[in-house]
């Protein structure tokens, strides 16, 4: 188990054990598994960087392969295979089973899920009398989670290996400082330091995340919306850490095209605007584009770091009122009170919104009320990273993206849902009028006997009560008495 913290170069080491053994022993089998493509295709494009150092070891390379895993073979039969695991529960890890293999490397191991690590494990398992011991590699900074890679780097069966950042030989008071500023406490821990830290919470229950990410999934394509729907936008600005993180929720009505959406709440489109010299800029004129593609009812921004973005954007609603971006944008401070209902009250009480979001984000997961295109790998890292670093005095909880992981488009992802509970309550059950027709109060009033009983059966008046615009609801009554009764008035 290697336990080191970043900039070391795990990647590095891995590529050159990797390499080593597939030259240097015949029909060789090695597996290089991680949880996302982008992880195992570092490790591939590094060997292949390597062996392009020398011609020798470059002939040796008769074969390269992209697709659809990633895979090298060499002349003396030997070759490596990479796959991807996949983070949620009964995810990807099933393509490598069948597999056989003598080394097994597991890269950014404590983000895969528990269960697919325990199917790996069992792969060690001699398949011949005369086979030598095989070798599984585990490399990972620590996210707080005390899951497989905290059990194994403590268990006998494994040796550990710990190396903080700090052990690079050119790690600097420059570059201490400088990570120091970007990290939290907790983060710095786990990221240079390569500690455990505390223990972390995850703030969402995973088996109601992993069932949030469907299949099959669906491209982010903006020029595609529907007219039976209604739409949010939440934009996260970050101009250093990362790019701005822009997410469209779709609130999907009960006569959706597709039926798997109906009365769900789903991601339409999510983007994040790449860290440049005009970060910000470019992130105001795409939110106008966006603007004007899905025509959202709402658009929620972080005011913490996008104040001037804010009035910009309701400025370009001034001078253009059909993009209704003036009353559309609302800027959303993290640390701000947020006024909410007491349910049993019935009175105004006022919550930390911050908490807020995230015990709302909660409900819908708990709810199965929010869907996700399942190939959204890196949103679903974001969502199952965020956790709980520690509790305040005042019993206020401090989150964070736990390990490597960030959280931008997680946070655009709560200013959007945010959009929907404030403006229509639990979307995905309610019962939306989109019509509607007029009636005297004669028409449910009693009438006299001597007025024809079925005068009444012969008009179709009602009231529209769901979301379908051309279902009505007919009004149906038995017979009245034969007694006079005299008229009321409101």
């Amino acid at each position: 188990m290697l336990r080191a913290g970043r900039r070391l170069g795990k990647t590095f080491s891995m590529a050159i054990a990797l390499l080593h053994y597939s030259y240097t022993n015949k029909d060789g089998r090695c597996l290089v598994i991680a949880p996302m493509k982008t992880q195992v295709e570092l490790i591939y494009q590094e060997i292949n960087r390597l062996a392009s150092k020398n011609e020798i070891v470059s002939s040796s390379i008769i074969r390269k392969v992209t697709s659809p895993q990633f895979m090298i073979e060499f002349s003396n039969g030997s070759t490596i295979r990479f796959f991807t695991s996949g983070m949620r529960s009964g995810g990807k890890s099933d393509v490598a089973r069948g597999q056989e293999a003598h080394v097994i490397v597991l890269d950014e191991m404590d983000y895969m899920h528990t269960d697919d690590l325990d199917a790996l494990y069992a792969m060690l398992q001699k398949t011949a009398e005369d086979q030598p011991d095989k070798v599984l590699i585990g490399a990972s900074t620590p996210t707080g989670r005390r899951e497989r890679f905290w059990e194994w780097c403590r268990s006998g069966r494994f040796r550990e290996f710990w190396f903080p950042s700090y052990c690079n030989p050119f790690f600097s008071k420059e570059q201490e400082d400088e990570f120091r500023e970007q990290y939290s406490e907790t983060g710095y821990r786990h990221e240079i330091e390569a500690d455990w830290g505390e223990d972390a919470e995850g703030v969402y229950s995973r088996k109601f995340v992993d069932a949030a990410f469907v299949e099959p999934s669906w491209n982010y394509i903006p020029e595609i919306t529907s007219a039976r729907s209604i739409y949010t936008i939440g934009v996260d600005w970050d101009k250093y850490g990362a790019g701005t993180n822009i997410v469209v929720l779709e609130a999907c009505h009960q006569n959706h095209e597709e039926e798997r959406f109906r009365n769900k709440i789903r991601i339409a489109y999510r983007e994040e605007i790449e860290k440049s010299e005009y970060t910000l800029t470019n992130a105001v004129n795409r939110i106008v584009q966006l603007n004007d593609s899905f025509q959202p009812k709402h658009i929620y921004v972080d005011r913490g770091y996008g104040e001037v973005q804010v009035e910009l954007l309701r400025k370009y609603g001034t001078e253009n009122p059909k993009s209704n971006l003036r009353d559309r944008v609302r800027g959303i401070g993290f640390g701000e009170l947020i006024e909410i209902k007491d349910p049993y009250t019935k009175l105004p009480v006022k919550k930390e919104i911050k908490p807020y979001m995230v015990d709302n984000l909660t409900q819908y997961f708990e709810k199965s009320l929010l869907l996700f295109p399942a190939a959204d790998e890196e949103l679903y890292m974001q969502i199952i990273s965020y956790v709980v670093v520690r509790t305040t005095q005042t019993g206020r909880p401090v989150f964070e993206a736990g390990g490597s992981a960030v959280d931008h488009a997680h946070d655009a992802l709560m200013l959007a849902l945010l959009a929907i509970t404030e403006n229509y309550g639990e979307f995905g059950r309610g019962e939306v009028a989109t019509n509607v027709e007029s009636f005297s109060n004669t028409f449910f009033m009693p009438q006299n006997q001597d007025k024809k009983n079925d005068d009444y059966n012969n008009k179709e008046s009602g009231i529209i009560l769901n979301i379908d615009r051309t279902a009505k609801l007919k009004p149906k009554f038995g017979k009245r008495n034969s007694k006079k009764v005299s008229r009321k008035m409101f």
